[in-house]
């Protein structure tokens, strides 16, 4: 009865002293993050939002991100004005260790911004288009100008002082001039058209409406009539 006594308090004894003198094994320090789901429109709220587990001590949490993302919770809201794909990441320590999780979302516009992202675009492209054929440099300044330096050359092939033969060569030159002059004009409108309308396709496409909201299915009528 001693012997079994003594065999049982030893082994009490080794269970407390096992207990007390070896520590539980720290889990590593993990993270990861989420984003508000579903579909989520310019001006609305989007929460990042970081987990953690594992780790030493008490978590400190560093958010950076698109737009200017920045917060120190484990939690951050921010409202989008931009469309796109936005970008968080967060930066948790824990004791010693350092861990990093980084997630995404795409914000869209809502059908009122995309109508007036669409009409800016427009508007831009009536303005740029205005001044490439009106403007200081545009297709009808060139063309005046090729007009009025014709009729400058032809009064002056017309001299009567002139011979017959310089007066037919000098207004051949004047013809000659001026139609490279007209080829030269209708060519530099139709490289700045061109190149207005692809500006405006792409800021279109930005606005992401809805299929048949701008007007560029109509642009054969002025290509048309060129």
């Amino acid at each position: 009865m001693r012997i079994k006594s003594f065999l049982l308090i030893a082994v009490l004894a080794t269970v407390v002293l096992c207990s007390a003198g070896v520590a539980k094994a720290t889990e590593p320090l993990a993270v990861t993050c989420s984003v508000t789901a579903g579909t989520v429109l310019t001006g609305q709220n989007v929460a990042w939002t970081a987990t953690v587990t594992g780790g030493e001590g008490t978590p400190t949490y560093s958010w950076t991100g698109t737009d200017g993302l920045s917060g120190t919770a484990i939690s951050v809201n921010k409202v989008y004005s931009t469309v796109g794909k936005k970008t968080a990441t967060i930066v948790v320590t824990a004791g010693t260790a350092t861990k990093r999780a980084t997630c995404q979302k795409v914000i869209a516009l809502n059908v009122g911004e995309k109508i007036i992202c669409i009409k800016a675009a427009i508007n831009k492209r009536e303005r740029d288009l205005g001044l490439a054929m009106t403007g200081p440099t545009g297709y009808t300044t060139a063309l005046g100008n090729a007009y009025n330096q014709r009729g400058i050359a032809l009064a002056a092939a017309y001299n009567p002082e002139s011979s017959l033969e310089t007066v037919k060569n000098t207004r051949k030159a004047a013809w000659v001039a001026f139609g490279t002059a007209l080829k030269d004009a209708r060519i530099a409108w139709q490289g700045a058209r061109n190149s207005i309308w692809k500006t405006y396709r792409q800021e279109g496409n930005l606005c992401q409406a809805p299929s048949g909201t701008g007007d560029g299915a109509f642009s054969g009528y002025e290509f048309k009539g060129n």
